[in-house]
């Protein structure tokens, strides 16, 4: 087992969310869009 830095697990989770949002988001393009409009 190997042991992980606090920063370098923060990092991860950073990138694991960062990823699913994208993953997400793809599926849904057109709600993203008329979401970032709406807040423009």
């Amino acid at each position: 087992m190997f042991k992980i830095s606090s920063v370098e697990w923060t990092d991860i989770c950073i990138y694991t969310l960062s990823f699913v949002e994208a993953k997400l988001s793809h599926g849904s393009q057109k709600q993203k869009i008329s979401k970032t409009s709406t807040v423009a």
